[in-house]
């Protein structure tokens, strides 16, 4: 995907514009597709926010994120309240990141 909208650089808005087209290909395909949210960890309300929007999608089965946001790592107790804030967040899977 592309994003031509110089305002949708931001990494909170890509991320939306991105889960919502992966929604709608678990939608066109609902047997073979399921999505993994991402979240703009970097900024831990947004992330909040996100895992609020999407846990309501059905096509959601959970969130994936990276094993350090700018060289910190996700067990840091600053995304604390990320991963306790939903079901969803536990249902998470860690990619590492070097």
């Amino acid at each position: 995907m592309r994003i031509e909208n110089e305002a949708a650089a931001d990494g909170a808005i890509a991320g939306r514009v991105s889960q919502d087209e992966a929604v709608e290909r678990a939608k066109t395909f609902p047997s073979r597709v399921r999505v993994l949210a991402s979240l703009p960890l970097d900024d831990v309300p947004a992330s909040i926010q996100e895992i609020e929007r999407v846990a309501r999608m059905k096509e959601v089965c959970g969130i994936s994120v990276g094993s350090n946001v700018n060289g910190v790592q996700i067990s840091d107790p600053r995304f604390e309240p990320v991963t306790a804030c939903d079901d969803l967040a536990k249902r998470g899977v860690v990619c590492p990141l070097t």
